[in-house]
């Protein structure tokens, strides 16, 4: 779907719409679950760059703050929250949306500046949250696998079961309204997704090396660069994710 003139502006209403639209075959029969809005977070901001950026994760995290599981859920405006609260430091940020935050943050300076002064972001391995880089998450999209509540952990059999043929059709369809230049694919298993999603073979996976060494696997479909990459729930140092990050898109950038 290429969106041209004005049009762009109702990205996020042709999301919103194709999920509720599609609300029955999202909850998969399973009416104590809710769907969870993800897509653009902040339109005026994501359709202002020439290349724009889209996380692939796996589903939204739909456990208490003491690792339960409630009985039952409510819809929740995801990218609602992150624009208006995470985004905004209204409250605490999310470990998981604080290193999206980093990355994004580092994946636009490599465009621009093709370097990233690092302490400009890490001080003693510890990430300083800034106005820009609270900004940042208002610059991308997230798209989940599984539009409905998930645990902490993944069950990968589960997530593979809710992707009917009905639910990626509509994951197709959201990509393509969503229209990103580089979709970070949060996990190889979730990398792995995207060849059900698009009804291909592991043939249109390709690889390269980046400047350090790093095997970096990808698949460019209609235009579009997946690539495969961290979760940004993983346990790994702040610094490690950094310098991860840094020599990937070093690489992507100069495949756009």
């Amino acid at each position: 779907m290429n969106l041209i003139g004005n049009q762009h502006i109702y990205r996020d209403k042709l999301i919103r719409n194709l999920l509720e639209n599609n609300k029955e075959l999202l909850l998969n029969n399973n009416l104590n679950n809710a769907v969870c809005y993800d897509g653009i977070i902040d339109e005026s901001v994501y359709s202002n760059h020439k290349y724009r950026l889209a996380f692939l994760l796996k589903e939204t995290n739909g456990n208490t703050t003491d690792g339960c599981i409630p009985q039952k859920y409510d819809d929740w405006d995801y990218v609602g929250w992150i624009k208006n609260s995470q985004s905004t430091g209204k409250e605490k940020i999310y470990p998981t949306l604080r290193n999206i935050a980093m990355w994004t943050s580092e994946f636009y300076d490599m465009l621009k500046y093709c370097s990233i002064d690092k302490e400009t972001y890490l001080k003693d391995g510890v990430l300083q949250m800034t106005d820009d880089l609270y900004g940042s998450l208002r610059r991308i999209a997230i798209i989940n696998l599984k539009k409905t509540f998930g645990g902490g952990t993944s069950n990968w059999y589960d997530i593979d079961k809710y992707l009917t043929e009905e639910v990626c059709n509509i994951l197709y369809e959201e990509i393509c309204i969503v229209e990103p230049t580089v979709i970070l694919c949060g996990g190889r298993e979730v990398f792995d997704f995207v060849l059900k999603i698009h009804r291909a073979d592991k043939e249109l996976i390709d690889f390269t090396y980046t400047k350090y060494g790093r095997k970096l696997l990808y698949m460019k479909v209609g235009g579009m660069l997946y690539v495969n990459f961290f979760h940004p729930a993983c346990r790994k140092s702040r610094e490690y994710l950094f310098d991860f990050a840094q020599d990937i898109f070093d690489t992507v950038c100069k495949m756009l």
